[in-house]
């Protein structure tokens, strides 16, 4: 299964969701039972690029069923 973070940014910053979510405010990151379908040695190339976008007050909320 491919991830591709910098097309999630993208559309934040140019597309529909960037009327609704701005990310220049703190927002919630939820990764919810999804990074079990990434490989091991790709999570952190999916997460960081958004992780790192995120300002001051934001929150990251990582969950992962077993």
């Amino acid at each position: 299964m491919g991830s591709h973070p910098e097309l999630i940014l993208e559309t934040l910053a140019s597309g529909d969701l960037s009327t609704v979510i701005d990310l220049n405010q703190p927002t919630a990151l939820l990764y919810c039972s999804v990074l079990q379908t990434i490989p091991q040695d790709r999570v952190d190339a999916v997460v960081a690029p958004i992780r790192d976008r995120l300002v001051a007050g934001s929150a990251l909320v990582i969950s992962h069923s077993a």
